[in-house]
């Protein structure tokens, strides 16, 4: 759920997905690379070619401002507007909420990681609710406005420091908020410290398939034991898409490839998504998916 992409080449690992078009028309269709969404950021250019244009063509990543104009209903003339409180909405993510007490346990404050966050209004919101929040995000326009432009009008005054090779943007008001600016692929626990959740809105859907590897390993040496990761992906068969950029289709079973062994992986939700974002697709899904850590 990133931004926009301008002729990018995405280099696929044919094992991971079984497409039937060409490795060529592969890598022009999903994927952008973050030194991409930085420079899409800057240049606040987020228009028709954004891969989830009308979903998150202000929002880094997987979270965005409101932007629900042009989504129709499904195929089937099912209404989605229960999709406009979801991904992409502008407002707090209603199965972050719905899912809230399962993530944290019941637990009043939990240590939270938000993955690729973006702009997302979802990082104070759960610190609101009294839980310690830490965000990575590659760009420092997205990240100020999470500081400075909340959904509550009222600006989270901040400082900014450096760790490593990290810019640090940190709440003063109270609030437990830090969120680091750099490539969330060398975040390591001496720098962020480790999390009893991990909040991935439309994070991992929008990186090339060859990291996706990557960035499961780096969650997974984040993570605490038991720790909780919620998931708000999209599923659509890759097949049918005419033309890019778009994000990666993440099912059930990529994440059992990607968080083998000790996560247990459970569908909580899978709502319809509005069709006429990717041209060619019949059917898009929403999968929310909740992974848990075995206690090892």
């Amino acid at each position: 759920a990133r931004g926009n992409n301008k002729g990018c080449t995405v280099y696929v690992d044919e094992r991971a997905l079984s497409f039937s078009m060409s490795a060529a028309e592969q890598q022009a269709k999903v994927g952008l690379t973050t030194e991409q969404w930085a420079k899409f950021w800057e240049e606040g250019d987020f228009g028709e070619e954004c891969p989830h244009h009308d979903q998150d063509h202000d929002h880094h990543h997987g979270h965005d401002h409101d932007h629900t104009h042009g989504h129709t209903h499904d195929g089937d003339g099912d209404n989605t507007d229960e999709y406009y409180d979801g991904h992409g909405s502008g407002k707090i993510d209603k199965y972050l909420q719905k899912h809230l007490d399962r993530l944290t346990g019941g637990k009043p404050k939990a240590s939270f990681l938000v993955t690729l966050c973006g702009n997302s209004p979802d990082l104070v919101w759960l610190c609101e609710q009294g839980h310690a929040v830490v965000g990575s995000e590659i760009s420092e326009i997205a990240v100020k406005e999470i500081f400075e432009k909340p959904l509550s009008g009222t600006a989270v005054p901040y400082v900014v420091t450096s760790e490593g090779n990290f810019k640090v943007y940190s709440a003063t008001d109270g609030k437990e908020l830090k969120v680091y600016i750099g490539d969330f692929l060398q975040l390591t626990p001496e720098i962020a410290g480790t999390f009893d959740v991990v909040w991935d809105s439309h994070g991992i859907v929008s990186l090339p398939i060859p990291v996706h590897k990557a960035y499961a390993q780096k969650v997974c040496s984040l993570l605490r034991p038991g720790a909780k990761l919620l998931f708000s992906t999209v599923e659509y068969d890759i097949n049918e898409l005419q033309s890019g950029p778009a994000p990666c289709p993440i099912s059930t079973d990529r994440l059992k490839e990607l968080f083998p062994g000790n996560f247990e992986v459970e569908m909580l939700d899978n709502p319809k998504l509005p069709l006429g974002e990717f041209p060619g697709v019949t059917s898009l899904t929403n999968p929310i998916l909740l992974l848990t850590k075995k206690n090892q």
